[in-house]
């Protein structure tokens, strides 16, 4: 009755690096596309300083809560990053968002 797992069975992880490697894609597209709209002149100044400003706290040692505190040190890295990348992108003008698509 008990069957033996066939070689082309999935594994039981497969779905979660699959994930990972969609939002790993995702992650590159996104930062590739602030880079470009980072350089094109029509870029608003406060969408360059949020992404400046984002960049510093990515990149900056100080953190709003430190790292050494257990779940909530990492946890504001976690929310604070994507929803600021999220937030610059949305800020993006229309004409923008239509060139980097092409």
């Amino acid at each position: 009755m008990n069957q033996a797992p066939s070689p082309q069975a999935t594994p039981p992880f497969a779905s979660r690096s699959a994930s990972a490697e969609r939002l790993r894609l995702r992650l590159q597209r996104d930062l590739e596309r602030l880079r470009r709209a980072w350089k094109h002149p029509r870029t608003p100044w406060h969408v360059r300083l949020l992404c400046g400003l984002l960049l510093a706290y990515a990149l900056s040692p100080i953190d709003l809560i430190p790292d050494f505190i257990p779940i909530l040190g990492h946890l504001d890295d976690l929310v604070i990053l994507p929803l600021g990348l999220a937030l610059c992108l949305y800020l993006l003008p229309k004409e923008l968002k239509e060139d980097e698509s092409a």
